[in-house]
């Protein structure tokens, strides 16, 4: 997961949006990926599919280890000029992270 959502308490949340996109995209014909995801109809609106889609959070504490790409720009003070003009910022990603999906 790259740059998950930072849900409650500061653990990484995936949205049911996320997952309903990469469903989608696993269906095998877009017959399947209506049926189950829903699809445009006439004068803008939209039919929606037999699943829902909910979030997930982790199921335990492990997604704290191997994290990389904590990012925290320094490329101003230290290239261009020596003040410090921004902090960190939150973005990670987390290395194979097991998650529970709300229902």
């Amino acid at each position: 997961m790259i740059c998950p959502v930072i849900g409650a308490r500061g653990w990484p949340f995936y949205p049911g949006s996320s997952m309903k996109g990469i469903f989608r995209r696993a269906c095998t014909i877009i017959e399947q990926a209506e049926c189950y995801c829903g699809k445009d109809i006439k004068g803008g609106d939209f039919q929606p599919g037999i699943l829902r889609f909910h979030g997930g959070y982790p199921t335990s504490d492990t997604w704290q280890e191997n994290l990389v790409d904590i990012v925290h720009p320094q490329q101003d003070w230290q290239v261009k000029d020596d003040k410090k003009s921004a902090g960190a910022f939150v973005q990670i990603s987390l290395c194979k992270p097991e998650l529970i999906f709300g229902g």
